[in-house]
């Protein structure tokens, strides 16, 4: 994907000359976030103010180490051997790493479960929080998990999705 790879090398070149923090996730947000993120300004400056502010900021040369991974790293020979059930999540609006990468991803993992999140661009955990945090809930609500977790999951779902059983694909 060679869009993906000029966007995060440039990102990388940015924040290794210095840019300041507010500066680079004023260029990284459009990536992240859809068109409707952007209606509401006071959103906009909170994220930005919040994220700026942070003490755990990833230095210059750790992101440029990251980005430099995504482009090289290829382990798409391997993903056959992925066992465990796996979620696939993915903003349907994501335009930095659009849908059809996380389509060829599900299809390489034997026990994938993709879901599209309606509404979400890349940054869609933040974006449409509740969408994501029902589908990671939903998922994890498979499987067998112990006593003192369940009843936190079963609290954090929407009333009707509680107790429902998909005979799906495990």
């Amino acid at each position: 994907y060679h869009l993906g790879a000029h966007i995060t090398g440039a990102w990388a070149a940015a924040k290794t000359e210095g840019v300041s923090q507010r500066t680079f996730f004023r260029l990284v947000s459009p990536f992240l976030f859809t068109d409707k993120f952007f209606e509401n300004s006071g959103t906009v400056e909170m994220f930005l103010d919040i994220i700026s502010a942070s003490p755990y900021l990833q230095p210059a040369h750790a992101f440029a180490h990251q980005v430099t991974a995504c482009i090289e790293h290829n382990a798409r020979g391997r993903l056959s051997q992925i066992a465990a059930p796996t979620l696939v999540l993915v903003g349907k609006d994501d335009i930095l790493l659009p849908v059809k990468l996380s389509e060829e991803l599900a299809a390489g993992i034997p026990k994938a479960k993709l879901v599209v999140l309606e509404g979400g661009g890349h940054g869609f955990n933040v974006e449409i929080a509740d969408r994501f945090n029902q589908a990671v809930l939903e998922f994890l609500a498979r499987f067998r998990l112990p006593p003192a977790v369940l009843p936190s999951l079963e609290l954090l779902l929407p009333a009707p999705a509680r107790g429902s059983q998909d005979s799906g694909m495990f």
